[in-house]
């Protein structure tokens, strides 16, 4: 997890310079896929409760429902 959140904390770090948003007019959010449901839902609560991190930037799903979170289908 410590791994996960330096690296969330890099992609934080590129975000808030602007020059990808400058260039292409968006930012791409980060996936981050799981293996499972209770790293899932660690790696969920520690980007909620670090500060520093742009929570909508994030999104955390499993290898079970990365397809899903893929193609929008949140049946």
């Amino acid at each position: 997890l410590p791994i996960l959140l330096r690296k969330c904390h890099a992609y934080e770090a590129y975000y808030r310079t602007g020059s990808e948003q400058a260039a292409h007019d968006v930012f791409p959010k980060v996936l981050w896929i799981m293996h499972t449901n209770d790293r899932a839902e660690r790696l969920t609560e520690a980007i909620t409760r670090d500060s520093r991190l742009t929570t909508e930037l994030f999104s955390v799903t499993t290898t079970s429902k990365v397809m899903d979170v893929l193609t929008g289908d949140t049946k």
